[in-house]
């Protein structure tokens, strides 16, 4: 039985009710909310607009909170969770303390944004296992519980900061707004404003992963590009790897943009397995924010893909990187230029394609299979490069096919984020090479086709990546 003091601790909001109140949109009639619902919110709620709010309470926990006016509450598991396909669409979906209590809270958020309105909120409040008292307990082989009342002995799944992005990214969210309590330097819990990225894309086919860190006129020149030249149905997903300039407010203010917020300058395997993991489109791409995106790139590439059903991916020509994926017959003088050259590329080699070994992962098409039968890129490659290497070569050993689309021309800067860091790319780059001819070394020395020994990769040759 709870004591007096516990049960006062579980009452007590952590965000006061004011806090939640503002984070609900003014001109919402239809409110649903599950969790440790504070007391007196519905009910001021009501008083403060005129709405009605659905409850939903998990069938395996009894009913332990004032129902003071809900208008209807659905019973029912949370994960998966199971409501009427007929409730309709809710203007405000509020989850207060208990995503990290469910066993699938991914698949239970991405379930609840089924149900909001096109221009609807999600609202939830979330512990931070990332809390540095936290993480000293559990460097002493302790886990504490009790911090103030942000974790209980219910809570079965912890979410760092990135790892909060990536749970409404895969519920195909975009999250607009962050508390933080007590303080914003070492949050014990967040609480979340977050909705579908806006104008909303019915059934993308494709999603667009752009990795950033600072350089933010190339990552803006990448994206409106993207936005300006992709007519496939798409979504796009920009994980930031710690920026320090004004990347991060200008990507929370674009609405058709989810994002993924790291607080450390991850890899290039790290940061794009991250997004990998929230996708669910038929084919994804990885872009740098170096290139520029030219007309019809999507439905070249993807044509690419389709026309073999041995291939897993394939990526364009471009003016700047290592291998066969350069074009030499450059002959535009400015960008301006660009997508004239583009289109005549296009023109001079439709439909042709190259199979290769190696595949530059500046800008490279993937279905969404590849992940499935060869799996996340390998993060064992320090800040980037090999690692591209790495996962085509075992493409090949899964039996399927690497493309380069010698149709499809697209511009790369070529290598802008990782030349700031000039000392570590040097070092990183000879270490990922001695990883990849170790891990690789048996297939690169003994490998045959045909009874005829394979032209080996040229481990060397990766000087000029992204």
């Amino acid at each position: 039985m709870a004591t007096q003091d516990q049960k006062t601790q579980r009452d007590s909001p952590i965000f006061k009710l004011q806090e939640i109140l503002a984070l609900i949109p003014p001109n919402a009639k239809q409110v649903l909310m599950s969790g440790e619902i504070p007391v007196n919110l519905i009910t001021t709620l009501k008083n403060q607009q005129k709405c009605k709010v659905d409850k939903i309470v998990d069938h395996l926990q009894p009913e332990n909170q004032p129902t003071e006016a809900v208008d209807y509450t659905y019973t029912t598991i949370l994960s998966p969770i199971t409501l009427p396909p007929n409730i309709g669409k809710y203007d405000c979906i509020i989850q207060i303390n208990n995503l990290q209590q469910i066993i699938n809270p991914w698949h239970t958020l991405k379930q609840l944004a089924s149900h909001l309105a096109q221009k609807g909120t999600i609202i939830a409040s979330i512990p931070n296992i990332g809390h540095p008292k936290t993480i000293k307990g559990i460097s002493q082989g302790i886990f504490p519980l009790d911090i103030q009342g942000t974790y209980s002995n219910k809570d079965i799944r912890f979410f760092t900061w990135s790892e909060v992005f990536k749970l409404f990214a895969y519920a195909g969210l975009k999250i607009t707004h962050i508390s933080y309590h007590p303080a914003r330097d070492n949050p014990r819990r967040f609480l979340i404003s977050a909705q579908k990225p806006q104008p909303q894309i019915h059934n993308p086919q494709i999603t667009i992963i752009v990795l950033a860190h600072n350089n933010l006129r190339y990552t803006q020149q990448t994206i409106n590009s993207i936005r300006k030249h992709t007519a496939t149905p798409h979504q796009i997903i920009v994980v930031d790897n710690a920026s320090t300039d004004m990347t991060i407010p200008w990507l929370r203010e674009q609405q058709d943009i989810i994002t993924i917020e790291n607080m450390a300058d991850l890899s290039f395997s790290q940061a794009n397995n991250q997004a990998i993991q929230c996708t669910h489109t038929p084919y994804i791409c990885l872009i740098n924010n170096d290139v520029i995106i030219t007309p019809g790139w999507t439905e070249q590439l993807i044509w690419h893909l389709n026309q073999d059903p041995e291939a897993l991916l394939v990526g364009p020509m471009t003016n700047k990187v290592s291998g066969h994926q350069k074009t030499e017959d450059i002959n535009f003088s400015s960008i301006d230029n660009l997508n004239n050259y583009a289109t005549d590329k296009y023109n001079r080699y439709k439909h042709k394609n190259l199979c290769a070994d190696r595949v530059v992962f500046f800008c490279t098409m993937f279905k969404l299979e590849a992940f499935e039968r060869v799996g996340l890129l390998d993060e064992d490659f320090l800040l980037g490069n090999y690692e591209d290497d790495d996962f085509c070569l075992r493409v090949i050993q899964s039996g399927h096919k690497n493309l380069i689309a010698q149709d499809t021309f697209v511009y790369h800067h070529g290598s802008i984020t990782l030349m700031q860091q000039v000392d570590d790319y040097k070092e990183s780059l000879e270490q990922n090479r001695k990883l990849f001819y170790t891990k690789h070394r048996e297939y690169l020395d003994t490998q045959t086709t045909n009874n005829t020994p394979k032209q080996k990769l040229n481990i060397n040759q990766t000087q000029q990546r992204r």
